[in-house]
């Protein structure tokens, strides 16, 4: 939080808004209590466009190594570095989401691919996001056990390529 001319400055680079109505009133909250949820809510704000590391103390108002240590935590919820930005846990896991949800339709539509490739998966990358972002979520996934990688395509894990049932017709009139 940064003070202006006598006053408080909680949300130093907002986005641009529609409305006044969708204006995040608990992270904002918790950015003007300072230390203890400062952090989480700068990122939770900031969105899929993360925030850069270098300036989480000026938005946050913690010294650089008290940020360091909220980072930790934030790590351990989710957040990740991509680009040389933060992206909070909430933004990463709704990435994720998409990003499993697209490789689940990809294995219920078309059976027979081994999954969607990592370039489409990137293409769905939220509007403003830091390079690398969907490579890190991916990332993020193979580690939790969620998602198998293999040149440059990305399936759920365990799973394994087979005929759908018109192809299974198919193959069986050759």
């Amino acid at each position: 939080m940064i003070t202006f001319a006598g006053g408080q400055v909680v949300e130093v680079f907002p986005p641009k808004r529609r409305i006044q109505a969708t204006v995040p009133v608990a992270p904002l909250a918790g950015v003007q209590a300072g230390q203890s949820g400062a952090l989480a809510a700068v990122l939770e704000l900031a969105g899929p466009e993360g925030v850069p590391s270098r300036l989480l103390p000026v938005l946050t108002g913690m010294s650089p190594g008290a940020a360091e240590d909220a980072l930790s935590e934030c790590r351990d919820s989710g957040a990740i570095l991509a680009d040389g930005r933060w992206v909070g846990p909430t933004a990463v896991a709704a990435h994720r989401e998409a990003i499993l949800g697209e490789i689940r339709r990809v294995h219920a539509e078309e059976p027979f691919r081994p999954g969607a490739t990592v370039e489409s998966l990137r293409a769905q990358a939220p509007r403003g996001a830091p390079r690398g972002y969907t490579d890190a979520v991916i990332e993020a996934a193979v580690q939790a056990g969620d998602v198998e990688l293999r040149d440059g395509v990305a399936s759920q894990a365990g799973f394994r390529p087979t005929f759908s049932p018109e192809q299974r017709a198919l193959r069986m009139t050759l």
